[in-house]
């Protein structure tokens, strides 16, 4: 099935495309005008990822597992912390094991993306760039926080939220976790904040797109009374704010392909006549941080997520291994130059997707890429190669030595390749040599000299070639090659007066002037 069959399923049905593209995340993000305010000024990262192929029980399962802290718990800002629970007065004295009830995980990664990590271009099963909204949202979480492109380089943190699902939802859960916290010194709570009441949830899932006006259920770009929202494709985004949504689909899960991507739940929202949700309670909230009045008590019947699961993270994640092509690479320029481009290959001779950052120990070393994703052979097998060149244009001749560094946080481990990078200087008339052919340099171009005779008749020595790697003279400009002294008719000067011509690849001893002449050769 393609993401369009899949993502837009239901609204097809109903003849209705146009306004669920409209109302389910983002599509792909030709422009990325809104980047500057979410604190990206140099725009989205050229991130790469891979969108699964069993989507539906991948994502699934990676939901269910960051809701209980079971898919990352071990990788530090990916583990779900701490939830502060107790009433008010309590503050944040009382902590309980983490959960987030993994419906709502669903519901707002459905909310925001439709399910989808990689681009709308990206097939199932495949590798490619992903999902970025116009204000530099990532993935099927559609993380921005944390995602800040300041220096058009991402961390590591940054490069596995962009090249794999996994730490996508983790983060997305943690960030859920950290709005819960925010309560009660910074937001409202919710009865005792038990954090296995889906009820509960109410402003922290708020909180997830903006705790601002533009999510207050009273703001009036928002009709009321108003329906349940249906998460079908059958009713505008921009009537509900954005918990609605989320709880909506909670209740109300979408179908694809005929099949509800979850079972549904049944949630009680607070009433819009609740003084909790008055103007002058959010005033006082938003303005000065009293936000005393818009705490919310927990509905009674009150609701938890039946999610269950089997599956470990090692066996929905795998057992992903860094390999390369090479463990070392050597590089050559001359000065002010750059070197050939040598290819790098990122391998996962392991299992599940190998999400991976490369980076360098000195600025002369240049990388095509930054980050990317490897595949084991359990989905298909997919390498990633990078192309590495030296740029010579501010060190000095000689033998420079880096590093390149493969990381990754799944597994956690740093590979490293040595890098060898000879600078030459090569000024005029130098001679120069690799495996096959002899150089002179005139006028900034290597000019070949295509036989030790015309080496020799050119006045050189054999003694004053330097010997440079098969990979230096690709990278010079080429002239002309010298005129080659073997070709018939070419005068040699041999030792004293002895002049030869060259007839037949032979040198034939010119024995007088006077047979010089009758030959019509000249000095």
């Amino acid at each position: 099935m393609t993401k369009l069959s899949a993502g837009a399923a239901i609204s097809l049905a109903l003849g209705l495309l146009a306004v669920f593209l409209a109302g389910t995340g983002p599509q792909p993000a030709q422009a990325s005008h809104l980047c500057g305010g979410t604190g990206s000024p140099k725009g989205p990262f050229d991130l790469r990822t891979y969108e699964a192929g069993d989507w539906r029980n991948a994502y699934s399962r990676a939901f269910t597992l960051a809701g209980r802290n079971q898919l990352l718990p071990g990788v530090s800002g990916f583990a779900l912390p701490k939830l502060e629970t107790g009433n008010r007065a309590a503050g944040s004295s009382q902590l309980t094991n983490p959960y987030i009830p993994p419906v709502i995980l669903k519901a707002i990664a459905w909310i925001e993306s439709s399910w989808t990590q990689a681009d709308w271009t990206v097939a199932y099963g495949s590798v490619g760039p992903v999902l970025v909204s116009h204000d530099c949202g990532y993935g099927l979480m559609q993380v921005t926080t944390g995602m800040q492109n300041t220096t058009g380089v991402p961390t590591l943190a940054q490069a596995m939220i962009g090249g794999h699902y996994g730490f996508n939802i983790a983060r997305g859960a943690r960030i859920l976790a950290e709005k819960w916290n925010a309560a009660p010194e910074f937001r409202p709570i919710v009865g005792n904040r038990d954090p296995t009441i889906i009820e509960n949830w109410y402003y922290a899932v708020w909180g997830y797109n903006g705790f601002s006006f533009k999510n207050h259920p009273l703001n009036l770009n928002f009709p009321i009374p108003r329906p349940v929202y249906k998460c079908n494709g059958t009713q505008p985004r921009s009537n509900y704010p954005y918990q609605e949504l989320v709880f909506g689909c909670v209740m109300n899960p979408p179908v694809v392909a005929s099949q509800a991507l979850w079972s549904p739940v049944e949630v009680h929202l607070p009433s819009l006549t609740n003084p909790a949700l008055s103007l002058s309670s959010w005033s006082a909230c938003s303005g000065s941080g009293n936000c005393a009045a818009m705490d919310l008590a927990t509905p009674n019947p009150w609701h938890k997520d039946p999610t269950t699961t089997s599956v470990t993270a090692s066996q929905l994640l795998g057992s992903p291994k860094i390999g390369t092509s090479a463990t070392s690479i050597e590089l050559s320029a001359t000065h002010g130059g750059a070197s050939l481009l040598v290819p790098l290959t990122i391998k996962n001779p392991g299992s599940g997707v190998l999400s991976w950052r490369l980076s360098r120990s000195d600025s002369w070393l240049r990388l095509s890429r930054r980050q990317g994703v490897s595949l084991g052979a359990d989905l298909g097998t997919f390498n990633t190669t990078v192309n590495i060149r030296g740029v010579a244009t501010s060190i000095p001749a000689g033998t420079h030595n880096a590093t390149i560094k493969v990381e990754s946080l799944y597994p956690l481990k740093t590979t490293t390749i040595n890098v060898t990078f000879r600078v030459f200087e090569l000024p005029e008339g130098t001679l120069l040599a690799d495996s096959s052919s002899t150089y002179v340099m005139r006028g900034g171009y290597k000019r070949l000299i295509p036989n030790r005779t015309t080496l020799e008749a050119q006045g050189f020595s054999a003694s004053d070639i330097i010997s440079v790697p098969d990979s230096l003279p690709p990278t010079i400009p080429t002239g002309d090659p010298l005129l080659n002294a073997r070709a018939d008719g070419n005068l040699l000067k041999g030792t004293g007066s002895a002049v030869y011509v060259m007839q037949d690849g032979l040198k034939r001893h010119v024995t007088s002037p006077a047979v010089m002449a009758a030959c019509e050769y000249g000095w």
